[in-house]
């Protein structure tokens, strides 16, 4: 783990400062009320001189106003932060300008210019199953539900991973929200812990979300999760990126973009990340625990 971070932050130290001068930037934020996106831009605030900042969930501009917006700022490069900034700014900015976006669910599924890069949404998952078996050692059988609308491509990636590691993913698929219960019921006895990741048709909505953890619990089967939200609901580990570093990351990349310095993968992994451990529930479904390794572990709860 330590390992895989230490690479990343040498990457970024190689690449040029933040954008100074002459570098005219604009933020596209899908909702800027979203914690989430809010510690992004953040981040991107703290590395720019001043960008011009969009919030698309109160400024609600159709493609050709879109197109009018940008082509009166003139940015060098636009900052898009969520699947629907993404969206928009590939529309309507013109051909030659750089996109550097954010907070997007599994870019894979995503056809992407030479001119676009991206931090993704996700850590890795080779990076999240070594952590998962360095702390549970007896793990073999690991549950995933997902849409394949959203995770088709990560899904895949992940499989792989998984075989590699002598562990197995036991995948099923969703299309509506109202599927997701009756199929973790199914699936609860198959397998010894649930993986969640970024899925809105998986966790669509609240009482979804809770029902999903309150149904795991009684099955004493731990929930693995990408955001320290889930840490309320009863997540036995959650690995997540830190926020405002993949903001001041993306500002790296934009600099790295326009001067034509950016490394050959246009998509970087999150450079930090932030794991939780909820020893509680270790202890409470008598999970196999490798105590070696409670150095990973960021914060460690007793819920």
């Amino acid at each position: 783990m330590r390992v895989i971070y230490f690479v990343v932050a040498v990457v970024l130290l190689g690449l040029p400062g933040p954008c100074r001068g002459a570098e005219k930037a604009v933020v596209l934020n899908s909702n800027a009320a979203l914690k989430r996106y809010a510690e992004v831009q953040d981040g991107i605030l703290e590395s720019l001189p001043g960008p011009r900042i969009v919030d698309l969930e109160t400024k609600h501009l159709d493609t050709r106003q879109m197109e009018d917006f940008l082509l009166g700022e003139s940015p060098d490069v636009v900052f898009s932060i969520g699947g629907k900034a993404m969206q928009v700014a590939s529309m309507a900015l013109p051909a030659g300008k750089k996109i550097v976006f954010t907070s997007v669910i599994n870019w894979q599924r995503f056809r992407l210019s030479d001119d676009m890069f991206g931090i993704a949404n996700e850590v890795p998952p080779l990076m999240q199953l070594t952590l998962y078996r360095e702390l549970f050692p007896k793990l073999r059988n690991i549950g995933v539900i997902y849409s394949r609308e959203y995770n088709n491509e990560w899904f895949e990636i992940a499989s792989q991973r998984a075989e590699e590691m002598n562990l197995h993913l036991v995948g099923r698929t969703v299309h509506h929200p109202h599927e997701v219960l009756e199929i973790l019921k199914d699936l609860l006895p198959q397998v010894d812990a649930v993986w969640v990741t970024a899925d809105p048709v998986v966790l669509g909505t609240t009482e979804i979300t809770q029902e999903f953890f309150r149904v795991s619990e009684a099955q004493k089967k731990p929930v693995f999760a990408y955001s320290a939200a889930f840490n309320t609901l009863g997540a036995t580990v959650t690995l997540a990126p830190d926020d405002t570093t993949v903001g001041r990351q993306a500002a790296l990349l934009g600099n790295a973009a326009l001067s034509g310095k950016a490394a050959t993968e246009h998509v970087q992994p999150p450079a930090g990340t932030f794991i939780t451990l909820n020893m509680g529930k270790v202890k409470k479904y008598g999970i196999p625990f490798n105590v070696d390794s409670l150095n990973l572990i960021n914060e460690i709860t007793e819920r």
